[in-house]
């Protein structure tokens, strides 16, 4: 973390000022009216991230968490200042929630680079709850959208592509929620594609995780300004999504999270749009396992697979069946996946490559190694998201 102690104190905020009034770097008080608004795009773009979280009172302080993954922060919209709730990942599955009552003050910090710190809660008896990421990170490398909706215009610019260099031509994408119906369920989705997309990549979120997890953001923002539309989809509906938050069931059915992504896929061949573009999978944790199983069963239908910090081995007997061009990206420091993945790597028949990134821990946190991952996925669609029968060929 970087030190707070050289840092030049922001001005409060006036009444009905919004982030966007405030400098891009340093602290800045959240006014109440907007903590439930804040909280909700903060949760969205810090999901996973390492967290710990301290109770100061006076001189006094403790841990309460160490280190655990950010599953959000909420406050109930009819009692605001009531109570706010910090949720992580319990060890074993299942949530840890941290009551704060009464808090008086939200003070939001980031570097003088613009890093993302944490957060600090002020509560009325005085006691300040601190979360703090393990690694600062500076939004436009690890976020798929940069800050908060009061930053519209560079959020914007992040969503249609027109960050590209100045040597890219630029081309329009188009983005929309999307509802893809899958025998009873309807699914929610975020669909962006361009006029002259040479593919798609549909990404298979990892457990817990959903279509707003930031680093699958950050990393079809990337494939996106390299001319691939992208597909990112919530695998479980809003019940089960609450089922799976007390049980961790869900999310572990390898099975069931891989009938999810046939039905988006051949979804993706009944619209106008998308229709004619092969098919690629982007798989996280145990969504790359159902990347492969669904891949296995319509060997027809996908090109390419990658797989980021993935539990391959989650597919079982699939993996024999898998032919299509699969590049399997794992950590450096992430020791027990490493070999869960070498395993899984013998097992597959296709053309293949396990890359494995030096200094990075399972969610790729630390600075530069989700780039390095996004380049990696690019680098592989650009040479097997073709046709599928290209693809086999190359094979």
């Amino acid at each position: 973390m970087a030190s707070n102690q050289n840092r030049k104190p922001q001005p409060k905020p006036a009444s009905g000022d919004s982030v966007a009034a405030h400098p891009r770097v340093g602290d800045i008080e959240i006014p109440p009216e907007e903590w439930v608004q804040f909280f909700d795009n903060f949760s969205r773009q810090h999901e996973g991230w390492l967290a710990s979280v301290m109770l100061t009172q006076g001189n006094a302080q403790k841990w309460e968490v160490k280190e655990r993954q950010l599953a959000g922060i909420s406050s109930d919209h009819l009692t605001v200042r009531d109570e706010i709730y910090i949720s992580v990942d319990r060890d074993g599955g299942g949530l840890l929630t941290h009551p704060i009552r009464h808090p008086r003050k939200v003070k939001f910090h980031r570097d003088l680079e613009g890093a993302h710190e944490g957060v600090a809660i002020t509560s009325a008896d005085g006691m300040v709850t601190s979360i703090r990421f393990r690694i600062a990170a500076r939004p436009e490398t690890l976020d798929g959208v940069v800050d908060f909706p009061h930053e519209t215009g560079q959020a914007n610019r992040l969503k249609t592509g027109e960050h590209r260099s100045s040597g890219e031509s630029k081309k329009e994408v188009k983005v929309g929620e999307v509802h893809i119906p899958i025998g009873r369920n309807k699914l929610e989705g975020s669909l962006s594609v361009s006029e002259a997309a040479r593919g798609i990549v549909v990404f298979a979120h990892g457990s817990g995780s959903s279509r707003h997890s930031p680093r699958n953001q950050y990393v079809a923002g990337v494939l996106q300004t390299a001319g691939y539309a992208t597909l990112l989809m919530d695998l479980l509906t809003a019940h089960e999504e609450t089922v799976d938050e007390r049980t961790a069931a869900l999310r572990f059915d390898i099975g069931l999270l891989a009938r999810r992504l046939i039905g988006a896929t051949r979804w993706l061949q009944d619209q106008s749009q998308t229709a004619q573009l092969p098919i690629g999978y982007f798989g996280a944790s145990t969504g790359a396992a159902a990347a492969l199983v669904a891949a296995a069963e319509v060997t027809e239908l996908i090109s390419a697979i990658v797989s980021r910090g993935g539990r391959p081995d989650l597919a079982g007997n699939a993996l024999s069946n898998v032919i299509s061009p699969t590049l399997l990206i794992v950590g450096g420091d992430d020791m027990q996946v490493i070999e869960l993945n070498r395993k899984a790597f013998a097992l597959i028949p296709a053309e293949k490559k396990l890359e494995i990134v030096p200094g990075a821990s399972h969610l790729f946190e630390e600075p530069g190694t989700l780039e390095f991952v996004a380049k990696l996925a690019k680098n592989w669609f650009d040479m097997y998201l073709s046709s599928p029968a290209q693809s086999r060929e190359a094979a």
